[in-house]
């Protein structure tokens, strides 16, 4: 099983690479102007994106929109020890640094005292592939899947996507956790009723 995610991730993540520039950000807006009509992120008051890298959608006109509708934002820290990650509040004015792997996070909150204390209602996901029945191959260190089980089991997982990283089928283990929907510019897929929230 672990071969064939190998194998699909590094197929999915060449032809992502292959996109330009403009291209991507094309497609990236399209994306994000799409999950910004969802009705769960319409209602939500706190949703978590990410900081795109390799080639990744790019959620930025989602974080600029969310603002601009007063809902508070964050992004994922990896922890002091490397092995686990939480959301940290990001505003426009948060000054950013390059966690593990070079991945941009908030400036100096690798501790527990920078965890959002509110609970995030949606959470944006970066994607290297999925498939139709709402399974995400992410790049198999596990830290959303952790995250989502152990810290937010409610919230609204909402996949980013290019349509081409669409497969017939990932490998599910026990410990992957089902997203509620993917957006690409396709439109949006829905894989199971999301949690509902006041």
């Amino acid at each position: 099983m672990q071969v064939n995610k190998n194998v699909l991730r590094q197929g999915l993540r060449e032809r992502r690479r292959s996109l330009s520039g403009p291209e991507s950000a094309w497609l990236s807006g399209m994306i994000c102007r799409s999950a910004s009509l969802l009705p769960a992120y319409v209602r939500a008051r706190s949703i978590g994106v990410y900081c795109p890298v390799d080639g990744e959608v790019d959620p930025d006109q989602l974080k600029v929109h969310a603002v601009g509708e007063k809902k508070s934002v964050s992004l994922p820290v990896i922890d002091a020890t490397g092995s686990g990650m939480f959301f940290a509040l990001w505003t426009p004015d948060t000054l950013m640094e390059p966690g593990p792997w070079g991945i941009l996070q908030p400036r100096g909150s690798r501790d527990d005292g920078d965890r959002v204390a509110e609970a995030l209602e949606v959470i944006f996901l970066p994607v290297v592939g999925f498939d139709r029945h709402g399974w995400r191959l992410g790049y198999g260190g596990g830290y959303f899947d952790r995250y989502l089980a152990h810290h937010a089991p409610g919230v609204c997982r909402v996949g980013l996507a290019y349509g081409f990283q669409e497969v017939d089928a990932i490998p599910a283990e026990p410990h992957d956790q089902k997203l509620h929907y993917v957006v690409t510019e396709r439109g949006v897929m829905q894989f199971q009723d999301p949690p509902f929230f006041e």
